[in-house]
């Protein structure tokens, strides 16, 4: 097992269509004028025509007292659903973003798949592992609130699916606290699995 190696889902409902979600996952130059995390986006290269292979390099802030530098090269990409990159940098690994349409809005899934490269991680990663999830969903429900402000619309709730290290093979499947806003029935719903 390699305790550097880790999974990190989360699941954003936001109450928008899968179009708007797209329109903004899909220029991430301007996320940092949304997202208070992403601290510079630069298109490095042009891919095709629909993106695939655009590299960008990435900026990013954190709630811990460290900052992770990226390139980000886009690999699949079917609008308005879907959107996989690989990173390499200071993490290595792949990112995809699954969109869908739910009720009362449209759901965002996150899956990342990364591995530590920081030799000051990697050394740590047995003992910080927890730290470095929690880190990662204080990210993204930034990213999901401030994606929801961004659009005029409500973020509906923020979960972490699942939250996976190869350390002592964990698996947590506690949502992340969050008003929830709209939707009584759908409250109910989410309750029964959360």
């Amino acid at each position: 097992m390699n305790p550097r190696r880790f999974e990190l889902i989360s699941e954003w409902h936001l109450a928008a269509s899968p179009e708007q979600v797209w329109a903004v996952l899909a220029h991430p130059e301007d996320w940092p004028r949304w997202w208070p995390y992403v601290r510079n986006v630069v298109l490095v290269k042009h891919g095709d025509a629909d993106g695939l292979g655009d590299i960008r390099q990435f900026s990013w802030a954190s709630a811990l007292p460290y900052g992770l530098k990226l390139n980000i090269t886009t690999t699949a990409s079917t609008a308005p659903t879907h959107l996989v990159a690989q990173a390499n940098g200071d993490l290595c690994g792949r990112g995809e973003w699954q969109i869908a349409p739910i009720p009362v809005g449209t759901r965002v899934r996150y899956i990342w798949q990364v591995e530590l490269e920081k030799s000051w991680m990697r050394w740590l990663a047995p003992l910080l592992a927890p730290i470095f999830s929690w880190n990662h969903h204080v990210v993204m429900r930034s990213g999901a609130r401030n994606m929801a402000k961004w659009l005029g619309v409500e973020l509906i709730d923020y979960n972490v699916v699942t939250q996976k290290s190869n350390l002592a093979n964990q698996v947590c499947t506690a949502p992340l606290p969050i008003k929830r806003l709209r939707a009584a029935n759908y409250k109910a719903s989410r309750s029964n699995t959360a």
